[in-house]
């Protein structure tokens, strides 16, 4: 075996220089040959990061009075940012909770800020909107309001990734880019994000070209040159240009400051593996893209994982036509490798077998794609239906306010006037109640047939007699009460307090359903609940 271990990387060297393939310039092999080294041992780079987090938790420890110990917090987010995202997130929790403990209006608000961009980082932009709208703005110094553009531009370039419907995807990159306007606006003329954020700009127009020139002005300059975000930026842009030798070399230089700064961004990784598959460098890029997958689970970056299940299909596209490339050139060199008599025949048999199992591999890589694709369809839904019902009992609780406002104020102006006796009419009659009961009974039945839409079916495996709904979308009294059964509400007290029902009366309509059923009441109950929490694990296990 160590024979062929050592006679297979050969055969497949031999392939591929029989192969030949275009020069690729000196400088670019070089930052490559940079990039190998880095990834080999980027874990003297992460040992840096978890050593300068270990020093921020100690003067966190030390702190002596809350601005110290706030300003320790600030700095343990700012080493976990972008490496580690769960625990950058759990800081930034801790960071608002303190600065609201302090009572500091403006470190309340700058750790708000915070977590939202934090929250944007882990892939939820929705909930670093909410934060972000509601923030109390009076009184923002100006670096405050820098990092308040920022957010919201981080929040909606997220979510314009992230949007699969159109509307809301084009929407969200039209409040991306206003935020980025305002961001420019606020930044130092000159500064490195004042000069990538015009640039980009400029590219959202159409004007690439006129935006190259601006970065490229500043590459000589040593913050903008060592900065991986200029450099991916600088990247994409003359990528749509056609200068490709050139975008791979910013995107090695963006990809190699990355590691070097113990980051697991990979962003620029991601896409400098993509362009190696084209050009055929597939062992490079599937190194690449290896490290950035590991790295993404490493730091719990979902958001880096979906872009990386993005370009699988171009690295798969590049595995075809080297598979195609290998086999052609496997029949053409196999005359010339004559010579290597057994041994050769032998090596190429495993080569082939390897084949297989990339090709089996990618089977599975398309399958795990589907999947991905069927659960965030399910999530999306639940995500509908929950914020629906989240929105009708708000307009239910919020018209029974009013109601209750209302009555109220009807009853004072009566008082007032001295109407005396139609204040205790009004005080006797149970109109109103009726009405609130009603309501909630409405909202109530059509909530719950959303969410157990074979209500009536299970119930009826119980029946003697099915039973049958009077009129579309309304229960039953009886059905009513199954219905907080399946719930898992089935003490008589309970159900009287929720149904506004006296006690009697849930007593009676129980002795109803008893005489309906085909098995004992405990046992129905038992059943009916247990049925209840199978469907909700059924639907979780589905969404997972």
């Amino acid at each position: 075996m160590t024979f062929l271990h050592h006679l297979i990387p050969a055969i497949v060297a031999t392939l591929l220089l029989t192969l030949g393939g275009q020069a690729r310039p000196s400088a670019t092999d070089s930052l490559l040959i940079q990039l190998d080294s880095a990834i080999k041992n980027r874990s003297d780079y992460e040992s840096k990061r978890h050593s300068d987090a270990e020093s921020a938790r100690l003067r966190l420890d030390e702190s002596g009075n809350d601005t110290s110990r706030y300003e320790a917090l600030k700095t343990l987010y700012g080493v976990y940012e972008g490496f580690q995202l769960d625990s950058a997130l759990n800081v930034a929790y801790r960071l608002n909770k303190f600065a609201k403990s302090m009572g500091d209006a403006r470190r309340e608000m700058e750790s708000e800020i915070i977590l939202a961009v934090s929250r944007s980082n882990s892939g939820d932009p929705r909930h670093a909107l909410v934060i972000l709208d509601n923030l109390k703005r009076r009184d923002i110094d100006k670096e405050l309001r820098e990092m308040l553009y920022s957010a919201y531009f981080t929040a909606y370039h997220t979510l314009e990734s992230s949007e699969m419907i159109e509307t809301l995807k084009n929407e969200a990159g039209i409040r991306a880019q206003a935020y980025r306007d305002s961001l420019i606006g606020v930044l130092p003329e000159g500064s490195v994000g004042h000069t990538y954020l015009s640039a980009a700009g400029l590219d959202s127009r159409g004007m690439t070209r006129k935006a190259i020139e601006m970065l490229e002005k500043g590459e000589d300059n040593p913050d903008f040159y060592n900065n991986a975000a200029f450099q991916f930026g600088l990247g994409s842009m003359l990528l749509k240009t056609g200068r490709r030798n050139e975008a791979i070399d910013c995107m090695a230089r963006a990809s190699l400051l990355d590691i070097t700064d113990g980051k697991k961004e990979y962003m620029s990784m991601i896409t400098l593996a993509a362009l190696l598959c084209e050009e055929g460098d597939i062992h490079r890029a599937f190194n690449y893209i290896r490290c950035a997958l590991e790295d993404a689970g490493y730091s719990h970056a979902e958001i880096r994982t979906s872009e990386i299940m993005e370009v699988m299909p171009i690295i798969d596209s590049a595995y075809r036509a080297y598979e195609e490339s290998q086999i052609n050139n496997a029949t053409r060199n196999a005359l010339i490798a004559i010579g290597f008599g057994v041994a050769m025949c032998i090596g190429l048999c495993i080569v082939w077998l390897q084949l297989r199992r990339i090709s089996t591999i990618r089977r599975q890589l398309d399958i795990s794609n589907k999947q991905l694709t069927e659960q965030n369809l399910q999530l999306a839904h639940a995500d509908s239906l929950k914020l629906k019902h989240i929105d009708d009992l708000l307009s239910l609780q919020a018209a029974n306010i009013a109601n209750i406002k209302s009555y109220r104020k009807n009853l004072h102006r009566m008082m007032t006037a001295g109407q005396y006796a139609r204040v205790t009419d009004r005080l006797k009659s149970d109109k109103p109640a009726s009405e609130e009961v009603k309501a909630f009974y409405d909202k109530f039945d059509s909530t719950f047939l959303s969410i157990f839409p074979d209500f009536i079916s299970e119930v009826n495996d119980f029946m003697k007699e099915p039973v049958r709904l009077d009129s579309p979308g309304i229960l039953s009294p009886e059905l009513r009460i199954i219905a907080l059964m399946k719930l898992g509400v089935t003490a008589t007290s309970q159900i009287a307090a929720m149904l506004q029902y006296s006690s009697q009366t849930v007593y009676n309509y129980r002795s109803v359903i008893r005489s309906a059923l085909n098995c004992p009441l405990e046992e129905f109950e038992k059943r009916i609940a247990t049925d209840a929490d199978i469907i909700t694990m059924k639907n979780i296990d589905d969404i997972n």
